[in-house]
């Protein structure tokens, strides 16, 4: 047997059996064994995307392997999934995330140059390292202690929302090109008139599947994922257009997916998900929601379809639209919205409230946006077309874009004496 036949079993069994040690002798109950999965996921899509990033930087590179992910060793990929996402939180949960993130990169700084000739190093590797810790690491302890202890269900919500795309879309392409390299130039060799097309669509299936995170977390104060679900049933929103807009934004991503790389195999996850989705994964949640739920999750299911989205939003309650009428900027804008009629949406006048801003308001989760939010989730109150604009902007940094150009050009609320 080789070096490097041990190095990959070492790397492979030793952080299970710690990882197994470390489950009988640290006492946890069911928050921590979610947050212990949701850790694992974390790094199981993660940790490729990284990975994969540090070999185009050249940071470090790997010898062939019979079975690799991303040219990455399979017995190092499921080594750090164990060493990171079930051993990492374990020990995190006794000595505190501080102590042991530390632990953790000290002793991967050791150990990474002993895994030579599986993994070749640069002379500048260390950068690759300080990515891993900052984006693999920390944030699968993050997500599990914040699991835990059943707080920061945004954050919660938003790791899990990279995590969960970054399995299902970002890895079968990967698998299929063999690393990162050659699926950047599959990419730049796909024909310009299915490319742009697909990544404008991909784009809007991103940006509804993030809006309905959003939706989960803000007015549900619960996460996608049924492990860790809503404490209150969500109906408006993007979940009044559609009651699976997560699951159409995935399975449409891998459809396109398939159709730029020409892959029979994608067209075969596809499939399966869809299946599954139609199948146990309907059966399980229909039984859990009405009981959670009762008449209000069955009269939701009769209104809304699960995956093909209505013009008009049949769901929800009423919520508020406050605009300073004397505003010469805001008010326009009410004008505007009340000349589409909206479904649901009451316009408020905001003079003597304490709102600086044009803000939208649910009455029911007392959820709030201000600003351009507030004309993107008002927008989910009229047709189809403007509610997907709506999901754009809530996009990671789109609308704090907008809001502080819209701000520069002069329509920022004036300063308080």
């Amino acid at each position: 047997m080789t070096r490097a036949w041990w190095i990959q079993f070492v790397a492979l069994y030793w952080p299970l059996t710690a990882a197994v040690v470390a489950g009988f002798w640290i006492r946890h109950g069911r928050r921590e064994r979610i947050g212990m999965i949701f850790a694992c996921a974390w790094v199981a899509g993660i940790l490729p995307v990284v990975d994969g990033l540090a070999q185009v930087i050249h940071l470090w590179s790997y010898a062939p392997a019979s079975a690799a992910l991303g040219r990455m060793p399979l017995a190092l990929y499921a080594g750090w999934i164990a060493w990171w996402g079930a051993l990492a939180p374990l020990l995190a949960s006794r000595f505190g995330i501080g102590k042991v993130a530390v632990a953790m990169a000290l002793l991967d700084l050791l150990l990474m140059p002993q895994l030579q000739p599986v993994l070749l190093l640069s002379p500048h590797w260390l950068l690759g390292e300080l990515l891993l810790v900052g984006l693999v690491l920390i944030p699968a302890l993050l997500l599990a202690r914040w699991t835990t202890e059943d707080v920061r269900v945004s954050w919660r919500a938003m790791l899990l929302a990279v995590c969960f795309p970054a399995l299902t879309v970002v890895l079968p392409p990967l698998i299929l090109a063999g690393d990162f390299p050659t699926l950047l130039n599959w990419l730049h060799g796909a024909p310009r008139v299915l490319l742009y097309p697909a990544i404008a669509l991909m784009t809007l299936g991103t940006a509804a599947g993030w809006s309905a995170m959003r939706d989960l977390a803000l007015d549900g104060q619960g996460t996608p994922v049924p492990l860790d679900s809503t404490r209150r049933l969500v109906t408006t929103g993007i979940y009044s257009y559609v009651a699976n807009p997560m699951q159409l934004g995935m399975t449409a991503i891998m459809l396109l997916e398939a159709a730029v790389f020409r892959s029979g195999w994608i067209v075969l996850i596809w499939a399966m998900t869809v299946i599954y989705s139609e199948g146990f994964a309907r059966w399980s949640e229909g039984v859990d929601m009405r009981e959670r739920y009762g008449e209000a999750w069955l009269a939701y299911r009769g209104e809304v379809r699960p995956w093909m989205p209505s013009l008009l939003p049949c769901s929800g309650h009423a919520c508020f639209l406050y605009v300073d009428h004397s505003c010469g900027i805001c008010h326009p804008i009410a004008g505007w919205f009340l000349r589409r009629k909206p479904v649901r949406l009451e316009i408020r006048d905001a003079a003597g409230l304490p709102f600086r801003r044009i803000t939208w308001e649910d009455p029911i989760s007392g959820r709030k946006e201000i600003g351009v939010m507030a004309v993107a989730r008002a927008l989910q109150h009229l047709h189809l077309g403007w509610a997907m604009l709506g999901w754009l902007a809530t996009l990671p940094g789109v609308a704090l874009v907008m809001q502080i150009c819209m701000d520069a050009s002069g329509t920022a609320p004036p300063k308080r004496d």
